[in-house]
């Protein structure tokens, strides 16, 4: 008999503790939509910061690979010299059309014609490799200054 009041006594127990389970899971998914009303725009702007920080490293490495890209003279005729102004030129374009964000801001012609003188490497000199260089730079600076425009005015990018 006293087993039998001793159930009875836990499933209550359990019962309570379920319940006030489920009521403590409402107050704090009721509380996280509240936080998120009042701080929506502090929270978009956390994660345009966040996607600009991004987009900022990706930029870094492209002007390193730029930097890379320029100190080789494409006039040479040295096979291994021509070899890796190939695979810089690939992984400029390869981390370009790799971020989405940055494909869409950059000018579309720079990155074709990166991809035009891979195939075509024979028809490619130093003076069309520096023009093209420094074209893709001031590209970049343009989306740099886009990205330093959203951050000051507070604008979320997306």
């Amino acid at each position: 008999m006293e087993y039998m009041n001793f159930s009875l006594y836990y499933s209550d127990i359990t019962t309570f503790t379920s319940f006030l389970d489920s009521l403590l899971s409402i107050g704090i998914i009721l509380m996280g939509v509240l936080v998120y009303i009042r701080k929506k725009d502090d929270i978009a702007t956390y994660f345009s910061l966040l996607k600009n920080y991004s987009l900022q490293d990706t930029i870094q490495s492209l002007h390193a690979k730029l930097d890379q890209l320029s100190d080789y003279n494409a006039d040479d005729k040295d096979q291994e010299i021509i070899t890796e102004i190939e695979s810089i030129m690939r992984e400029i374009v390869g981390q370009v059309k790799g971020n989405e964000c940055l494909l869409q801001q950059l000018d579309p012609t720079i990155i074709s014609k990166f991809e035009h003188y891979i195939s075509h490497m024979d028809e490619l000199s130093n003076p069309i490799k520096r023009g093209y260089i420094s074209q893709f730079r001031e590209n970049i600076k343009s989306i740099n200054v886009k990205i330093y425009d959203q951050i000051s005015r507070g604008k979320n990018n997306g």
